[in-house]
Parts: C-alpha cells; structure tokens; sequence
C-alpha cells in the first residue's frame, strides 16, 4: 500500500525490543512495516536497554533510546519532553502508543502542553492491561490510576484493540465511545517463521522418533491450560502412549505442573525444555506435529489472552493449533487454521489429542492452510496497511478538546 498523503508517525513504545514478548514484537513488526511503505516515516521513543544500540543499528526503525524508569509512574513524565523535542523536530501527523500507561499519559500531557500544535494521538490496547483487580496490593495500587486511564484513553483520537474480544473489554470503560474503537489483529513474519525439516540435534536431544509432537509455547502461568493438556494426555495414555509433550517457556507454575506429571505417570511423555533462545523457536515450531495452548479465561486475577501471537507464528511454520476457546483467541485461530475447543472440557481436549494421535495426516492438511493463510493474510505488511486504512478514516484525526 502506497500512502496517498505523507504520514510521520511518532511512537512511543515502552516495552520494546531487544525485550522479548509479543507487545515489543508487535511494536518493531509493526513500525519496521510502516517505515517500509512509501509516504510514510516513522520515528520511535524507546527506553535505554542493554544491546538496545546494536538492535536498533540494524532493526530498520529509526529509534531515538531515552533514559526511563522500571516505575511507569515515573517514565510518564520522563517520557515529555523527548515527545515535546520529537515534536518539534520530526513534526509527525501522529502519535502512536503502544501501551496506555506510560505513554498515552504522556502523551496526553503533550497535547495540553502544545496547544497551539496538538497533534492526534492513537492508543494500541492489547487487554489485561485496562483492567483492575484486588488480588494484590500492587494490582490495588494500580487500580488507583483507572481515573487518569479513564482519561488516557478517552482523550486518544482511536483506540485500537488487538482483538474483537478486546474491544469488547475496552468498551466497558465509562466514555469510551464505539465510534472511535478498532480492531488490528497481530501479524506474523513469514520470512523468519517457515516450514523446514525438523532440526537433528533437538530430535536426538529429546530422544524423538516416531512420535507425535505437541508443543506449547509459553509462559507457565496457571492459566495458560498446561495442566488440561498434561490431564488430557493421561486419560489416553494406556491406548495412545505414542506421543511426547514439550513445553517451552518459564514461570511460577512450574513446580505445579512438574508434579501433576509425576502425579500422572507421565514423566516419560511431557519433557519441560526451559527458556527457548529466540535463536531457536522456529527450530521448536517445525520439531512438533501440533502447537497447544490451552488458555482459559480468569476474571478474578484477572488473566486471558488477547490475542495469541504463538498461533501465528506456529501456523507459519505450517502448525495447527490445538487452541483454547477463549478471550481472543478466536482471532489467531479458526477452524481452517487448527482446533477451537473449550479449555475447561477435559473430555474435548482428550478426544481431540486421540483423534490426532491415530491421524497424523489430519494435522499436516490444517498445517498447511495453517501456512497459506500466514501468507494470504497475516503478515506485518498486511497489519500496516490495515493500520494505514484506520488512521485515514473521516474523523480519525479529529483533535478532541
């Protein structure tokens, strides 16, 4: 998509590479898409990292590194003036925000100090991060702040959730209007995540021969599903022994789920990788015959996902996903693409993983759409363009008093 107009877009991304996780992810993909497209510039705001000067010399957005504190109350106000310096020098139609807390505050504080420059300002809302809780003191602490995200967001010419179901959860918020709420689904590089022979090395590590492979990928939080794949798992062993789980990935939920595997006498079928190195992860995707996230919906916490980036970079990989029905998941996944099941029935989940078992051949057809959809519709280029519609929109750029 060419821009029919010149677009500047300034952005401000506080968790940003080289961090890991996919809010960095979607924020380099995204802007690295933008800055490729003729008619458009792009300048971003990123806090000071280790090897951040190195990742940035060869990422292909022009980044501008600032120093700013681990405490988002502080770096809200660290980050106004690089805003008001970038302001006056990039002289960008648009401030992006990737995140509501610190940067749309900032953000917010900029367009009342430049009153005779306003210029219009977008939020990306990707879900737990708009919502309250009293579980800990530190989430009682947060909820403290809904008054100034109320505002945040209610100011922001749009905001732009990662998923129908996130914009469902955002507007809940007491005058967030629907005329100004998007959904802009994640992407997915297709030149990094590719189908390719399963790496020897991991095969031999993990003693692997003619097993079918499941994996997840994740952080090992309780409400990822870990435990339903590893309970489902146990209920067919006896008749479907053939199989070996590997779960990637940290997390406080680890010992749990270590003894729910010995607890079931799976100790030879569900292998605990660790840490996978960024390095590695395409070589994970293409070891297993089937990627498994099982991620089920808690309000109390609260916890869900808002979308799910794994599933698409599985399904790049030619994948199918065995994906819990919930939160946003049913963005990133569809019945052509994997599995859609409900991550509460152990009985679906242990049906499904049978069935796959005996038929192996079930899960390379939906590994291959998987990958033709990767290609038709997911890539970052088609996430920019998409961006590009929005902004463009009547009415998108209207400065709100």
């Amino acid at each position: 998509m060419k821009s029919e107009s010149p677009i500047r877009i300034l952005a401000t991304a506080y968790d940003y590479r080289p961090r890991l996780g996919g809010i960095a992810t979607f924020a380099f993909e995204l802007l690295l898409a933008l800055e490729k497209i003729k008619g458009v510039s792009v300048q971003l705001i990123a806090p000071d990292a280790p090897e951040g000067a190195e990742f940035d010399r060869q990422s292909g957005v022009p980044t501008r590194r600032v120093k700013l504190s681990k405490q988002p109350s502080l770096a809200a106000g660290q980050l106004i003036a690089p805003l008001l310096r970038e302001i006056h020098t990039f002289r960008p139609t648009h401030i992006l925000n990737f995140l509501w807390f610190p940067e749309s505050v900032a953000a917010l504080a900029v367009s009342r100090l430049s009153l005779g420059n306003k210029i219009p300002y977008h939020t990306i809302v990707h879900g737990l991060e708009i919502l309250d809780s009293n579980v800990t003191l530190k989430k009682r602490l947060k909820k403290t702040l809904a008054p100034l995200r109320r505002l945040a967001l209610t100011q922001a010419n749009l905001l732009i959730a990662n998923s129908r179901f996130t914009e469902k959860v955002l507007r809940k918020i007491p005058g967030v209007s629907s005329a100004r709420t998007r959904v802009l689904n994640l992407g997915v590089n297709t030149a990094r995540f590719f189908p390719e022979k399963p790496a020897a090395d991991l095969r031999q590590k993990y003693n692997l021969k003619d097993q079918r492979v499941f994996l997840t990928v994740s952080r090992l939080d309780d409400y990822k599903g870990i435990d339903t794949a590893i309970e489902a798992l146990a209920k067919i062993k006896a008749e479907n022994p053939n199989f070996i789980y590997l779960v990637g990935g940290e997390g406080n939920d680890l010992s749990r789920l270590e003894a729910l595997v010995k607890k079931n006498g799976l100790d030879q079928h569900v292998i605990f990788t660790g840490a996978i190195p960024e390095s590695r992860i395409r070589d994970y995707y293409n070891l297993c015959d089937v990627f498994v996230l099982l991620s089920r919906e808690d309000w109390i916490t609260p916890n869900f996902e808002g979308f799910g980036l794994v599933f698409l970079e599985a399904a790049a990989c030619a994948k199918p996903s065995i994906a819990g029905l919930s939160g946003g998941i049913g963005d990133a996944v569809s019945s052509e693409t994997g599995w859609l099941v409900d991550p509460t029935d152990l009985s679906a989940v242990s049906k499904l993983f049978r069935l796959l078992i005996a038929d192996p051949e079930l899960a390379k057809i939906k590994g291959i759409a998987a990958r033709q959809d990767a290609e038709a519709n997911r890539t970052w280029e088609k996430v920019a363009d998409h961006f590009l519609e929005m902004v463009n929109q009547p009415g998108a750029n209207h400065v709100r008093d």
